[in-house]
């Protein structure tokens, strides 16, 4: 295929929305879909992707209404940011309604709404934001790959600021905490406005949640077991008491319980862990060095790092190294006794009986000899 015939070819543009025209028949809004991750490949330095959401954005008209619906364990905070940004500059009122959770970066776009709506069986998570590395890089890198964080950090903290009130020290510590708050706790602290099935029993979401450092420890819930069909121990209407629903309740306590009540969410776990490990190895051979073969086997399998923390082990490693080096050069000097070496005087000390030079020629020439000396 020829370079003309390859430029010609229209450009795929990877989107993570989708935009939903208003229906007047129906009375329904104008709609954004914010499903998966928020841009985990194509935001930074691309005019296309930003550019194509505006054009969207746009072409929905004079609306009066969005309703923004977020499903998400969040990406790329630019892109949130930008999103927020748009969201909040529109004219049209906006709605945000959390259908699973709002994790991450995807917080920040929630709090683009004039009304925030969670359900009690929905998850919003804020933390502290990071960094995924490859390459190489010097010890003065990394100071500033962490002032660019705190940076970053303080902008999230002004939006959610902004939403709830609260002061941002608070805030703050409550991204550093990787804060996971219910439905009913995100209304409370101010994140959210109004809990939707305030009366459903709250379940965790399914989802990849490797990348996270504090995930709830309840994470997997499990609804209530249907009563068997014909059971005619129960009551007339067939409809167990609360006594046999707690009975009935499963209780997954191992991975082999896991795969056997649900064979196709153990396999996708499962799937999912293995492309996060695969990443995780390919980041370290990426950044692994000659002569740290024992720290990158440590991090690949004894003690499994991320890339980034085992650079960090690398450079401390090349600090060490360096000062015993300096130590034991300074040792093979002391132990040659180079030191204690004297250049000889050619003159002699004051306390000299006799100039060293008739001394060396003294130990020469036969005695006979030494009277002929002037």
């Amino acid at each position: 295929m020829s370079k003309a015939a390859v430029s010609n070819q229209p450009k795929t543009i990877n989107k993570f929305w989708r935009f939903n025209p208003a229906n007047a028949a129906t009375n329904t809004p104008a709609e954004l879909l914010l499903y998966g991750d928020i841009s985990s490949f194509s935001w930074w330095g691309d005019e296309v992707t930003p550019k194509k959401f505006n054009e969207e954005l746009a072409a929905l008209g004079d609306v009066s209404e969005i309703t923004v619906r977020i499903n998400s364990g969040g990406g790329d905070v630019f892109a949130a940011t930008a999103i927020f940004t748009r969201l909040k500059d529109h004219s049209a009122t906006i709605t945000v309604i959390i259908d699973g959770w709002a994790a991450s970066a995807a917080s920040i776009i929630a709090m683009a709404g004039d009304v925030i709506k969670i359900p009690a069986a929905g998850c919003l998570m804020i933390h502290d934001p990071a960094l995924t590395l490859w390459g190489r890089f010097e010890a003065d890198d990394f100071v500033k790959f962490k002032n660019e964080l705190e940076v970053v950090k303080n902008c999230i903290v002004n939006a959610y600021a902004m939403k709830t009130g609260k002061p941002k020290e608070e805030l703050a510590a409550l991204m550093a905490a990787e804060t996971w708050l219910t439905g009913e706790e995100a209304v409370e602290a101010g994140f959210c406005d109004e809990v939707l099935f305030a009366d459903s029993e709250a379940v965790a979401v399914v989802a990849d949640v490797s990348r996270y450092k504090n995930p709830p420890i309840n994470f997997f819930r499990q609804p209530e077991a249907p009563p068997a069909k014909g059971n005619t121990a129960s009551n007339s209407t067939n409809k167990p008491n609360k006594e046999e629903g707690v009975k009935n309740r499963m209780e997954i306590k191992t991975v082999e319980e896991l795969r056997a009540a649900y064979p196709a969410l153990a396999a996708e776990i499962e799937s999912t862990a293995a492309a996060a490990e695969r990443k995780r190895i390919q980041a370290i051979e990426n950044i692994a060095l000659g002569g740290y073969e024992d720290l990158v086997n440590k991090a690949k399998f004894e003690t499994p790092l991320a890339a980034n923390d085992l650079a960090v082990q690398i450079l401390a490693e090349q600090k060490r190294l360096g000062g015993e080096h300096l130590k034991n050069t300074a040792k093979d000097v002391e132990e040659s006794g180079v030191n204690d070496v004297n250049a000889a005087s050619h003159t002699g000390g004051p306390e000299d009986k006799e100039n060293v030079f008739d001394a060396a020629i003294d130990s020469v020439l036969p005695a006979a000899d030494k009277g002929g000396r002037s």
